[in-house]
């Protein structure tokens, strides 16, 4: 079975609905600055994630501007993501990849990092769909594939959710004890080896606007002995103020 039974992944099924940014959220957004100007910010110039992992960086020609703003414009998305300043989510690395096509599909990545040699724990990707994608429910089954092939060969037990965002019907995906990888977030779940003493919750936001499909990800940890439902809500807290980052214009 792809999902915990209270909660499995299949069209149709009863979902909870949640209004996941209220307007105390947003004034919470609005006040996280960056305690820190990340130390560095790289354009990706090649993202191979088939079989041997190898990521080509140079200095993004952007770096100064986004360690002085902490903005991340999307080229030619009229989108822009603010890096946030998150207790929860350190970020002092920032890795751009745009206009990548390993999937057959255009996506653009931000993902975000404790430091140069870390993977990310955070994530921003906009993924262009093809025209037949023309409804939420088609993009939102796209994300759903998309996460069937990140569980094969894995031992992690996700957990889906209907939400209801500002963007309107979208998914949350949650996996115990998911780590970042190279290739995260479009990429099989890895799984930390010490999940009594070191246990996280990562959590997945899929949303759609016309033509795209958007997924934020952010890893956490959580304290040992935390309750599923806790580390979900402790996990939303979070996704709730970091999914504000994005302002499309």
């Amino acid at each position: 079975m792809l999902f915990s039974p209270s909660r499995p992944l299949v069209s149709g099924l009863k979902a909870a609905l949640l209004l996941c940014i209220s307007l105390g959220a947003n004034q919470m957004a609005q006040a996280q600055t960056l305690d820190e100007a990340p130390k560095s910010v790289w354009q990706v110039k090649q993202l191979s994630c088939n079989g041997f992992v190898a990521h080509e960086l140079v200095r993004s020609p952007d770096a100064a501007e986004i360690g002085r703003t902490g903005i991340v414009r999307i080229p030619n998305m009229q989108m822009e993501f603010v890096v946030p300043g998150i207790p929860e989510l350190p970020v002092k690395t920032i890795r751009l990849a745009f206009d990548d096509r390993g999937r057959k599909v255009v996506d653009h990545y931000v993902l975000l990092s404790r430091n140069d040699a870390d993977d990310p724990l955070a994530a921003v990707m906009v993924t262009e769909l093809p025209a037949s994608f023309d409804t939420s429910q088609k993009a939102l089954g796209a994300a759903v594939a998309g996460e069937r092939g990140n569980l094969q060969g894995t031992s992690a037990q996700p957990t889906i959710e209907r939400i209801s965002t500002p963007w309107g019907e979208g998914l949350d995906v949650f996996v115990p004890n998911r780590i970042g990888s190279p290739c995260f977030p479009a990429a099989r779940f890895k799984l930390t080896v010490d999940s009594e003493t070191k246990p996280t919750i990562g959590l997945s936001r899929f949303v759609t606007l016309p033509g795209r499909l958007i997924q934020f990800a952010i890893i956490l940890p959580v304290t040992p002995g935390t309750p599923l439902e806790a580390q979900k809500a402790i996990a939303r807290r979070v996704m709730e103020i970091y999914a504000t980052g994005l302002r499309v214009r």
